[in-house]
C-alpha cells in the first residue's frame, strides 16, 4: 500500500521535470497521485499525505488569502491542502525521495535475482566463484543505480560466465561462437532434458538480441530508449538460467 513517502518519490519526479520546480495547484497533487495509481479516485490520501509531509519538513507552500495552515503528525483535511498552493520541496524532502527511490530498486533488484544463490553451490572453487560473482556484482549495482543498458550487458556475462564455469567443471570443452550455443553445450553437459534445454536456450537467444540491440558493449549512433522493466527481465532471465546451469551440475 503507498504512503506519504512514496507520494513524495512520485512529486519529486514530476517537479523534476517541470519547469516551473514546484506544484502550482493542490488539484494537481492528486491528479499526480492518480496518475501513478497510488491510490483510488474514492480514497483520496493526499490532503493527509501533504500534511504529513509539511510536517515533517519535505515540503513547503504558500497559503492562498491567509495564514498556512499548521503542519500535523497525521495529515491535512481536504479544505486544509485547498487553501494552500505552490508546493515545493525542501532540500531534505528531496534527500528523502531519492532515499525512498533507492529503496525501491533495491527490492526490485532482490525480487529479480533472488538473492545471491548463484553463489551457494557447495562444488564452486574460489576462481570459479569470483568468475560468477563479478557479472553478478555489476548486475546488481547497474539495477540498483537504475543503469538499463549496464544491467541487460551484465545478465548476459552472468549467462556467459555461468555455462563456462560448467563445462570447464565438468571437463567439457566447446567451440561455440555464440551465446545460446555455449549455452547448448553446457546444457547438454548436465545431461539437462531435450524439452528443457530448448526453453532455456530460447531464453538465453532472447537475452543476447536484447543486449545487442540495448545493451552495453557495444558503440552505437544514439541511445535507444529502454522500457522501464526491461533491465529486471534481463535479470530475472539471466539469473534463472545461470541459477539452473550451476544447481545441474552434481556437487560430488
Amino acid at each position: 500500500m503507498a504512503n506519504e513517502l512514496d507520494f513524495l518519490e512520485a512529486l519529486d519526479r514530476y517537479i523534476r521535470d517541470s519547469p516551473l520546480g514546484m506544484v502550482t495547484l493542490w488539484s494537481d497533487l492528486r491528479d499526480i497521485a492518480l496518475r501513478e495509481r497510488l491510490m483510488a479516485p474514492e480514497n483520496d490520501r493526499v490532503p493527509a499525505w501533504t500534511g504529513v509531509l509539511v510536517y515533517q519538513g519535505y515540503m513547503e507552500c504558500q497559503p492562498m488569502g491567509g495564514a498556512i495552515v499548521s503542519p500535523a503528525a497525521h495529515g491535512w483535511s481536504e479544505r486544509d491542502v485547498q487553501s494552500c498552493s505552490h508546493f515545493r520541496l525542501t532540500a531534505p524532502g528531496r534527500e528523502e525521495a531519492e532515499r525512498t527511490r533507492h529503496h525501491k530498486r533495491q527490492q526490485g533488484t532482490d525480487a529479480a535475482l533472488g538473492g545471491n544463490v548463484l553463489l551457494l553451490c557447495p562444488w564452486l572453487q574460489h576462481s570459479q566463484r569470483a568468475a560468477i560473482e563479478r557479472p553478478l556484482r555489476e548486475l546488481r549495482n547497474a539495477l540498483d543505480a537504475g543503469n538499463a543498458a549496464t544491467a541487460i550487458g551484465a545478465a548476459k556475462e552472468l549467462v556467459e560466465a555461468a555455462a563456462k564455469v560448467v563445462l570447464s567443471h565438468l571437463g567439457h570443452s566447446s567451440t561455440a561462437k555464440s551465446l545460446p550455443s555455449l549455452v547448448r553445450d553446457a546444457l547438454r553437459a548436465t545431461d539437462t532434458p531435450d524439452e528443457l534445454a530448448t526453453s532455456l536456450t530460447a531464453t538465453t537467444q532472447r537475452l543476447g538480441e536484447l543486449r545487442n540491440v540495448a545493451g552495453s558493449g557495444h558503440g552505437r549512433d544514439s541511445e535507444r530508449p529502454v522500457w522501464l522493466g526491461l533491465p529486471h527481465l534481463a535479470a530475472a532471465s539471466g539469473a534463472g538460467v545461470a541459477s539452473y546451469l550451476l544447481a545441474s551440475v552434481p556437487s560430488a
